[in-house]
């Protein structure tokens, strides 16, 4: 069987991303604490309940399988938290991609696709990110995945398997068909943010509108999760025809502002109130992609990703779950 491990499954993007497997003949195999992911989002294969920290636990549950492949997408992953709890962060992120690491040599797995993100970038100079871009995170939750990065890549080096790193923008939108949407608690991802202050008539606290961009706003790349686990599942393909190691962005290559993407809701009848609050540590002003690589190297194209689909993805796959 074409098993592949996939931690992190039962979260927002592991669990598309076990959709996108399944359908492409793969049989995924969940390894989550269940944090922040959900139990009924895994319908595509087994879970297994463990901390990635626990290298013994994970030896004891999966010593028996064969894996084509290991998709590693569980990380803590709020940047606010990340620069109030730092060492929650090197903590979880850097010891669960160690004892990936060590689960691989273990079982002898040659292909890892590794869930890494725009955060390792920083700032930037208000251009797209290239993924040989100067990787200057400004937070800790982008500190960690640089730091992940690397130690993937120093492994790589001296050891009998190949990765590709891919690094996501903004993940946003619900499964095309309706059956997944987000359900992060708290909700921090900022579209179903938007959507519940407009339907509970409640005010969305923009954290500041002094950005180095044309409206002040910070600038965002949104591509829809069903695009990013389609990508996945090509790059877990390439690996297993055409082995190698190297880094891909993952976005829909155009950027927006927040105020834009609040005069876009406007369009599906939602006007949310917007509070206009101090801007954050640690959030960067422009964060757009440049994802020529991946269309070339994975032959990936984000369908699904302009800002209207997205939004109207989420509006039609269930707006009373965002009402309070």
């Amino acid at each position: 069987m074409n098993r592949v491990l996939v931690t992190g499954g039962a979260g927002f993007i592991g669990s598309h991303v076990c959709k996108e497997l399944f359908n492409a003949g793969y049989v995924p195999v969940v390894v989550d604490n269940l944090s922040t992911g959900h139990k009924h989002n895994v319908k595509w294969g087994e879970l297994y309940v463990l901390d990635l920290r626990n290298f013994e636990e994970l030896i004891n549950e999966l010593n028996d399988y064969e894996f084509v492949g290991v998709i590693h997408l569980a990380a803590s992953a709020y940047i606010e938290e990340s620069q109030k709890l730092p060492l929650k962060y090197f903590d979880n992120n850097l010891m669960s991609t160690i004892n990936i690491l060590k689960l691989i040599e273990h079982l002898k797995v040659k292909t890892l696709v590794f869930s890494s993100s725009c955060a390792i970038y920083g700032n930037g100079n208000g251009e797209a990110f290239k993924e040989n871009s100067p990787q200057t995170p400004i937070n800790n939750y982008g500190l960690s995945k640089k730091i992940c990065e690397e130690i993937i890549l120093s492994t790589v080096k001296s050891s009998n398997f190949h990765s590709i790193i891919l690094r996501y923008f903004n993940a946003s939108g619900s499964s095309i068909d309706g059956d997944i949407r987000e359900e992060h608690q708290p909700e921090t991802h900022v579209i179903p943010k938007l959507i519940s202050s407009a339907l509970n008539k409640k005010e969305f606290e923009l954290y500041g509108d002094t950005y180095e961009t044309n409206d002040g706003s910070p600038v965002r790349d949104f591509v829809h999760v069903t695009d990013l686990a389609k990508a996945h599942v090509l790059a877990l393909d390439l690996l297993l025809t055409q082995p190698q190691t190297l880094a891909l962005n993952l976005g829909s290559g155009k950027g927006i502002s927040l105020f834009e993407l609040i005069d876009s809701l406007k369009k599906f009848g939602l006007e949310p109130k917007v509070q206009i609050s101090t801007r954050r540590l640690g959030d960067p002003a422009n964060l757009v992609s440049d994802i020529s690589l991946a269309k070339k190297v994975l032959k990936w194209e984000p369908t699904n990703s302009s800002i209207e689909n997205i939004l109207n993805s989420v509006i039609s796959s269930n707006l009373e779950t965002y009402k309070q």
